[in-house]
């Protein structure tokens, strides 16, 4: 009973988040969070696909981001590293999968997407031009130690952060 409840309580606080972010999520990627549905044939719903890539966002989820380039490297090459900091033994982790995208819009280039099955957002991608993307959350310990203090907010683009001019 109790699992129950919480599990309504998570469904809730997934929905919501959606309704939050939803006007802000381009057509492409609500229409891609369809054909999952439409591709699992009734074995998840759309519902549910949806709250899945809900979670990164509800949970503010983080990884560990290191970049080096110039003289840190050999051949003074830009080199860019993520590392998923979530629980090895998340069940998610069974379902790891690498999806290549050929985008039609104008100035979009071909690139791998490395993540989970029926997830859509990037926790990591590098083009076919070489330009990397890795998920970073930023915590912030100490907001007067930035020029402008940075705003956790979960109105807005899903996956991001607002800084907000407060002089």
């Amino acid at each position: 009973m109790i699992f129950g409840q919480l599990l309504s309580i998570g469904f809730w606080a997934l929905d919501l988040n959606w309704q939050i972010a939803s006007p802000y999520i381009p057509k492409r990627f609500v229409d891609e969070l369809q054909g999952i549905a439409d591709g699992a044939e009734g074995k998840i719903s759309h519902e549910n696909i949806i709250r899945a890539n809900m979670i990164p966002e509800l949970i503010q989820a983080a990884c560990s981001i290191v970049g080096a380039w110039g003289p840190a490297t050999e051949g003074s090459r830009l080199l860019h590293l993520r590392a998923l900091d979530w629980d090895s033994k998340a069940p998610v982790n069974q379902f790891p999968s690498v999806i290549l995208y050929e985008p039609t819009e104008a100035g979009s280039h071909p690139f791998a997407n490395i993540g989970f099955i029926g997830m859509i957002g990037s926790l990591t991608a590098i083009s076919k031009i070489g330009i990397s993307v890795g998920e970073k959350v930023m915590y912030v310990i100490d907001p007067t130690a930035y020029p402008v203090a940075p705003e956790i907010t979960y109105y807005g683009k899903p996956w991001t952060f607002v800084l907000r001019d407060t002089v």
